[in-house]
């Protein structure tokens, strides 16, 4: 048994995953985006000793300002910056965003409702790319009882001579970005 399906991740996909995981890796980013800049500061995990810092100098900021002028501004100069010139580089896909699109195929699709990850192995064998179609693979290897054992991998075509460096690629131009196996508890 085996269930396959294609994903695309958008830029703002990925802002969207780091506003959730608190992962601001510039790898992931646009090097001009000033979103990610402003973002990264409010998000960003911090000691228990700076939180009470920040909080205890904005309680002083608060009470000499007027509410409009404490409000962050949501509205960015970034996208002019963004557009005006080339990106440095393609933001690449924080392999915890693809993990998910794989342990949620295995929740919802194969083996599908009640299954609870046990053990999981991540490969990470090249980098996806913002933009970039990728395809998953979920296939269910072994079933004893409740214990299921199933093995997944992601990958892209890309052109040949994109990146010599690739780890795993065929004449085909396939390219492994992902792959491993998870065994899980199957409740039905």
């Amino acid at each position: 048994m085996q269930f396959e399906t294609e994903i695309q991740f958008s830029y703002d996909d990925i802002i969207s995953f780091g506003k959730l995981s608190r992962d601001w890796n510039p790898i992931h980013y646009y090097r001009n985006d000033g979103r990610v800049k402003h973002l990264s500061r409010i998000f960003r995990i911090r000691s228990v000793e700076e939180i009470e810092a920040k909080a205890n100098q904005n309680a002083v900021e608060s009470s000499s300002q007027t509410p409009s002028q404490s409000e962050p501004n949501d509205q960015s100069d970034s996208s002019d910056e963004e557009n005006s010139e080339t990106p440095s580089h393609v933001p690449i896909i924080p392999g915890a965003l693809l993990n998910n699109i794989i342990s949620g195929i295995m929740g919802t699709q194969l083996p599908g409702p009640d299954c609870i990850v046990l053990h999981q192995t991540l490969d990470y064998k090249n980098f996806g790319f913002v933009n970039e179609k990728i395809r998953v693979r979920v296939r269910v290897t072994q079933v004893r009882k409740m214990l299921v054992t199933a093995t997944y991998k992601a990958w892209t075509i890309r052109p040949k001579n994109s990146n010599k460096d690739d780890i795993e690629s065929n004449e085909s131009g396939k390219v492994v970005i992902l792959k491993g196996d998870a065994k899980l508890v199957y409740r039905s």
